[in-house]
């Protein structure tokens, strides 16, 4: 019988993870971790695993939790870990502790600002949701950039309309996106409408954001507002055009038939039958 190959590449791989899944079943944790350890310093993509995370906070052991997220990884991946970390804490009734941890890793000298920012965010969001906000505004008050995303995501979650609309007017343009999308899920939708109209104009002296154009168009089909659809597909708007053309596709637009073979009038009026 020919003996079989040492497993190598993908196979190799396969195989180490498998292992790494059964030492953690069988709550072999200290032999998982160093296996884990050990594919990290070979640069092998798998480590740290979330199960690792899991299975070390189940098993009281947050400090070397924390040593596993602190190693060198992408900006993704990172914040796929953390995130994932604090869910573990949280689902088994750890929040406090949780909060009791990330000022003491704020305050220490950590190296990566991947990692910082991954902790500065997640203090963030643990305190939003304990309703903290004295502490969290104090905590933005010393960010380097992440507040600018993070703080129209919270309003925009927490259904705030009066303090994102605030933030968008001051040009922030992830508060302008949060402020869209809850007025289109709460409305006014005319409202939503109008944000959307001046970020498309805003744009157009700039490097174009697929968002925004599409999503006025979108809206303007919806509301049965054709002539001005028309008017910024006739002034060279591809993504109006885009969407007209997936509507009347889809039949979703009066004489689509017609528009889809001989296409718009010059001014941008739409074929009368």
């Amino acid at each position: 019988m020919t003996a079989l190959a040492e497993p190598h590449g993908g196979v190799e791989l396969l195989v180490e993870v498998g292992e790494h899944q059964l030492l953690l079943a069988g709550g072999r944790v200290d032999e998982a971790l160093a296996r884990d350890a050990a594919r990290c310093a070979h640069l092998v993509p798998s480590a740290p695993s979330k199960r690792l995370i899991g299975a070390l906070v189940e098993h009281g052991r947050v400090d070397e939790v924390v040593e596993v997220l602190l190693r060198p990884t992408g900006w993704d991946e990172s914040t796929s870990r953390w995130e994932h970390f604090a869910m573990c804490m949280t689902e088994r009734g750890r929040s406090a502790e949780l909060l009791t941890l990330l000022p003491r890793l704020r305050a220490a000298d950590i190296d990566s600002f991947v990692a910082r920012t991954q902790i500065d965010t997640l203090l963030a969001d643990q305190l939003a949701r304990e309703n903290r906000w004295a502490e969290v505004l104090e905590l933005l008050k010393h960010t380097s950039g992440w507040a600018d995303t993070w703080l129209p995501r919270q309003l925009g979650r927490l259904g705030l309309t009066d303090q994102l609309r605030r933030l968008a007017d001051t040009g922030n343009q992830t508060a302008r996106q949060e402020l869209v999308e809850l007025l289109l899920a709460k409305g006014p939708v005319n409202d939503a409408v109008t944000v959307l109209r001046g970020l498309v104009e805003e744009d157009s002296a700039q490097t174009p954001d697929r968002w925004a154009p599409t999503t006025l168009a979108e809206q303007l089909s919806d509301q049965g507002d054709l002539a001005e659809l028309g008017t910024r597909i006739a002034t060279g708007d591809s993504f109006a055009a885009a969407v007209l053309a997936d509507r009347a596709c889809q039949g979703r637009v009066p004489n689509a038939d017609q528009i889809l073979t001989a296409g718009l009038s010059p001014d941008g009026s739409f074929p009368t039958g």
